[in-house]
């Protein structure tokens, strides 16, 4: 991967590019491409403006700025985020609106596309980090992969018209709207690259799947995509980013907005301009080090309902959209509250009732009928483990179930799975640790802290055996709409009565409805109520 030589050459409608092909000749790879003009100065906080043409040949031998935010090493090393040297506590720029192609060969062939679009709580992370490079999809699967940055944070996900008024409008959509300008650039050029433009899947996990369900139910991807991979994430962090009658309103939205700047000490959108990006990040961080990561950073840069870009959120949307043509694959992990630990070493430890009095707006009586729901779901488990499920249910599992049911029921193509592979007794299944063996990456940077290393040459190869079954699963499904590779047991569709789920294990299985009791609880005494009112 590491050993390129220069340059094959593609012609888009911006410009032509000169790319890196490997030495194996396995592969070709574009990086750093801009599908849209640098959202700075004056598109400061403004929809995207596609890219103009540009004279000359465009070096694509480089990944693009990512975007600004405070580095964390959870997520990569230093140098996977910025090409400059350590010093500062945050990293990335904005002019970060670029995309990363690797191809078998730019041909003319018509493979399956695949476009990855990253998670990071729609703060944090870039598509240049080594985990989510496509090379092995692209050498065991002959497809072409795409992988895209999108605005981050409070410069693509706030609602500035708290400060500007009606120019800024909308402004907290900005960064789906870089996904849409990136995916329709990807749409028009992707032929010159050897992909098949009609067969195009969006990826994405964590932040990176519920932007997904908000562009796939609004319709923004029809015609654009014919497949769609959700992994750990529908609509936004319900529980914790307000509930499910108030959370997407604009109105909740503007609350937080106002909140944050005011915590940064921003009260006119004179002042937020006149900043430079490293006083704004600066700032910023001064907030973080102040909050909760998990119920304030890591709940603030949702979407939220735009009258012209999504008039309804996600679940409201799937129940009125009918004869769906785009097929999904959706998953979570088993313990999605695992990845939490390295930020709240704590979190485990409280009594099931803490958790229950952090989520949703419940009343008194839903929080004991929660905590006595998940005592009797999950007796052999601590009181603070059974919170980290409910807390975990809350802003993932139950949102995938309901979102599924609705998109299926509505006449959509539905395959449900859970990552059940654990990484220690104490974080087990956790939030994203399917993503190191989705791409092949078990031992990169991200991957030694999510998973950590094999324990002895077994069990690498139990962890690169369950790594081939994903990856040739979701090849599969991007080829034809069908997981099934038969190597696995056999993969029912999903469906709202036997819901129907593959276990992506080193022994994987079907289970329907592997977690019931708690869906149930979930469907009666908060779904329904809040989403028929």
């Amino acid at each position: 991967m590491d050993k390129l030589a220069q340059k094959p050459t593609v012609t888009t409608t911006t410009g032509t590019l000169a790319g890196l092909r490997d030495e194996a000749e396995v592969f070709c790879v574009f990086r750093g491409i801009p599908y849209a003009e640098p959202p700075v100065g004056a598109l400061r906080f403004m929809p995207p403006v596609p890219k103009k043409p540009f004279s000359g040949v465009f070096d694509a031998g480089r990944f693009g700025h990512a975007g600004p935010q405070p580095f964390d090493e959870t997520e990569g090393s230093y140098e996977e985020f910025t090409d400059e040297k350590p010093g500062k506590p945050w990293v990335g720029n904005e002019d970060n609106l670029t995309l990363n192609v690797w191809t078998p060969d730019p041909d003319g062939k018509r493979r399956p596309v695949m476009v990855w679009i990253h998670g990071g709580a729609n703060w944090l992370e870039s598509s240049r980090l080594s985990t989510y490079h496509g090379d092995r999809f692209v050498a065991r699967g002959d497809v072409v992969f795409v992988s895209l940055n999108y605005r981050l944070g409070i410069f693509g996900h706030l609602d500035m018209s708290v400060l500007g008024g009606d120019k800024y409008k909308g402004s907290h959509m900005n960064g789906l709207r870089d996904q849409i300008t990136a995916l329709r650039w990807i749409k028009e050029n992707i032929a010159a690259f050897g992909g098949d433009p009609e067969n195009i899947t969006v990826m994405g996990e964590s932040a990176g799947s519920i932007d997904i369900s908000w562009l796939l139910t609004a319709g923004h991807l029809d015609g654009l995509a014919k497949r769609v991979v959700m992994m750990s994430g529908i609509a936004g962090l319900v529980g914790l980013s307000g509930d499910l009658k108030t959370g997407f309103t604009p109105a909740y939205g503007q609350e937080l907005a106002r909140d944050f700047l005011a915590k940064m000490n921003i009260g006119s959108m004179e002042q937020l301009l006149a900043l430079s990006t490293d006083e704004i990040m600066t700032r910023v961080m001064a907030v973080m080090k102040k909050v909760d990561m998990l119920t304030y950073m890591d709940s603030l840069f949702w979407a939220r309902v735009d009258e012209t870009f999504a008039p309804d959120d996600p679940f409201r949307a799937a129940a009125k959209r009918s004869n769906n043509p785009i097929d999904i694959m959706i998953g979570y992990t088993a313990y999605e509250m695992g990845l939490w630990l390295f930020w709240d070493e704590t979190l485990d430890q409280h009594a099931c009732d803490w958790a229950a009095a952090r989520i949703m707006d419940f009343s008194p009586a839903q929080q004991a009928a929660a905590v006595k729901t998940y005592g009797e779901s999950l007796p052999q488990e601590t009181s603070g483990v059974q919170g980290m499920y409910l807390l975990g249910d809350s802003i993932f599992t139950i949102p995938s179930y309901w979102f599924a049911d609705e998109y299926a029921h509505h006449g959509g193509n539905v395959w449900m799975y859970q990552f059940d592979w654990q990484s220690n007794d104490r974080q087990r299944a956790l939030h994203a640790a399917d993503q190191a063996f989705m791409f092949g990456k078990l031992e990169t940077h991200a991957a030694s802290h999510l998973i950590g290393l094999p324990a002895n040459q077994a069990d690498r190869e139990k962890r690169a055996a369950l790594s081939r079954a994903m990856q040739d699963s979701i090849l599969a499904f991007v080829r034809g709409g069908d997981p099934n590779t038969g190597a696995l047991p056999a993969w029912p569709k999903y469906d709202a009565e036997k819901r129907s789920v593959m276990l992506f294990n080193t022994e994987s299985e079907i289970k329907k409805d592997p977690v019931g009791p708690r869906r149930r609880w979930w469907y009666d005494a908060v779904y329904k109520p809040a989403l028929d009112a």
